[in-house]
C-alpha cells in the first residue's frame, strides 16, 4: 500500500493535498530508523510515557474509546509480564515465554497505533516526540534476552551439545551427573557442536547426564540460562 493509500484509509479520512503531504514526508522520516529500541528495558520505558500521555493526546485527535483502550490494554499487559519475568526469571520458563509472546504483540500495537496517531490531521511532530512515537536513536545492541538451546545427543560414550551462536562469543557449559546434586562449570566453547567424551563415573552402568549454557560476550555471561536438557550415556 502506497503512502497515499495509507493515509486516504487513515481513521482521520483527511485527503487534503497539504495533509497527505505532510504524512508522505513523516512517515518517510520514520522509516529511516527503527521506532521500537533493541533493549526490552528501553521499550518498556517508552511504553509507560505514551500510556502516561495516551489519553489526552487521544481525546484532542478525536481516537475512539475503545481504539484507545485496546493499546492500554495491550501495552500494559507487556509491562507486566515483564516485570514479573525479571523477578521470576531465575525460577520460571513459563514467565520467560509469557513475556517473550506479549513482547511480540505490544510491539506490533506499538507499531501499528503509532502510525495512526501520525495520520491524523491534528498531529504534530512535538506530539510525536512527547509520546515517544518517532524515532530518535539509532539500534542498540542488548544481549540480555538472549537464551541459547541445545541439542544434546549421546553417540557411543560421547555427548554432543550443539547449539547457535546468535553472532555470541561461545557459550559456557554447565552439568551434572550420575548423583551429583550441584551443577557445575564444564567448559567454554565457541564451536558447535561440543563433544562431552568424560568417561562415565561408573562404567557398567548408563550415567544420567543434565546439562545447561548461557551465552559469553567479551568474557562475560549474558542473557538467560538456557533449558536444562536430559541424557542418558549408555
Amino acid at each position: 500500500m502506497s503512502y497515499v493509500d495509507r493515509c486516504i484509509s487513515a481513521p482521520c479520512g483527511d485527503t487534503s493535498k497539504s495533509h497527505i503531504q505532510k504524512y508522505i514526508i513523516s512517515e518517510h522520516n520514520i522509516m529511516k530508523k527503527d521506532l521500537i529500541p533493541t533493549r526490552y528495558t528501553n521499550f518498556v520505558k517508552l511504553e509507560r510515557n505514551f500510556l502516561e500521555k495516551y489519553r489526552g493526546y487521544a481525546e484532542t485527535l478525536g481516537v475512539e474509546k475503545s481504539e484507545v483502550d485496546k493499546t492500554i490494554n495491550i501495552l500494559s499487559e507487556h509491562i507486566k509480564s515483564h516485570s514479573e519475568m525479571i523477578s521470576k526469571k531465575a525460577e520460571s520458563k513459563a514467565a520467560t515465554e509469557t513475556h517473550i509472546a506479549n513482547n511480540r504483540n505490544a510491539v506490533k500495537e506499538f507499531r501499528r497505533v503509532s502510525k495512526m496517531i501520525r495520520s491524523l490531521r491534528g498531529y504534530s511532530p512535538e506530539m510525536g516526540e512527547n509520546l515517544g512515537i518517532v524515532a530518535t536513536q539509532s539500534a542498540e545492541k542488548d544481549y540480555s534476552e538472549l537464551q541459547p538451546t541445545l541439542n544434546v545427543k549421546a553417540i557411543d560414550f560421547i555427548v554432543n551439545i550443539k547449539f547457535k551462536k546468535q553472532r555470541m562469543d561461545g557459550i559456557k557449559i554447565y552439568t551434572k551427573r550420575g548423583d551429583e546434586k550441584d551443577f557445575t562449570f564444564l567448559d567454554y566453547c565457541a564451536t558447535s557442536p561440543y563433544k562431552d567424551d568424560r568417561e562415565k563415573l561408573v562404567e557398567s552402568i548408563p550415567e544420567n547426564r543434565e546439562y545447561y549454557a548461557t551465552y559469553v560476550m567479551k568474557f562475560k555471561e549474558v542473557g538467560f540460562t538456557s533449558s536444562i536438557t536430559k541424557v542418558v550415556v549408555p
